[in-house]
């Protein structure tokens, strides 16, 4: 298997870049801790927030979709959840406008 063995780094990197991983090639030495922290499940810490929790979220996400919103959103005692439809994982980046008005109305 030595060929297979010479291919794989590069194998992966193409799986990641085509699933959308690019930040975990691009944390270099720090992959390990990477998928420490993303692969840790704080769903359960949820119910214990119980100020009033703005949600906001990209239609499109596909490293974290919106079912996991829809479930933070049912252990929140005083959850909002606000979808952007044509924005994905950064919503933040991409809609950047709509996500200060959703955060002015939130907070006033």
């Amino acid at each position: 298997m030595p060929v297979v063995n010479k291919m794989q780094p590069a194998l992966r990197k193409r799986l990641y870049n085509s699933a959308g991983s690019t930040d975990y090639l691009q944390a270099d030495q720090m992959q390990k801790i990477f998928l420490n922290v993303v692969n840790e499940d704080l769903l359960p810490e949820v119910a214990k927030i119980t100020q009033p929790t703005l949600l906001i979220w990209g239609q499109n996400d596909t490293e974290t979709p919106i079912k996991y919103a829809n479930l933070m959103l049912n252990l929140l005692t005083n959850g909002q959840l606000v979808v952007m439809p044509d924005a994905g994982h950064f919503v933040h980046i991409e809609a950047w406008d709509w996500v200060t008005v959703e955060l002015d109305k939130f907070l006033s």
